[in-house]
């Protein structure tokens, strides 16, 4: 358990001094962002949620509570599923929305501030993860 700590507490400080130390890309106007097709972008994000790891267990510890819940006739499991599965997709086409909205606001010198920042944030859980590891009692 201490090895993984470890790993992971440098791993973390490793990200955050890539993030720091990184340089943005100047802001082409010229630059032309082809457009992917949506059945193509569809099938992507697809494929990337459906080989994640994180989104599995997530789907299990949820089907896990759910099926522990006694109480919970049929409907009211479908219910669950239905909101929830409306609540993530919701949550997801904001993110998309305010991210397109976000990103004419954002100059290069702002896009390198949100990048300075989060990696001095996963520098600052880097070294609370090795502290923690090496020092568990303080």
């Amino acid at each position: 358990m201490k090895y993984l700590g470890l790993i992971g507490g440098l791993i973390l400080l490793g990200f955050g001094i890539s993030f720091i130390l990184k340089k943005v890309p100047s802001a082409d106007v010229d630059l032309v962002v082809p457009v992917p097709k949506k059945r193509k972008a569809f099938l992507q994000g697809f494929g990337i949620n459906g080989i994640n790891p994180f989104v599995l267990l997530f789907w299990l510890s949820i089907a896990s509570m759910v099926s522990i819940k006694n109480a919970w006739i049929f409907s009211d499991r479908i219910l669950f599923y239905v909101s929830l599965l409306g609540t993530v997709f919701g949550i997801d086409l904001l993110k998309a929305f305010l991210a397109c909205r976000l990103r004419r606001f954002l100059s290069p010198s702002g896009k390198k501030i949100v990048q300075v920042l989060a990696g001095l944030l996963i520098c600052f859980f880097g070294v609370k993860m090795l502290w923690a590891t090496l020092y568990p009692s303080i």
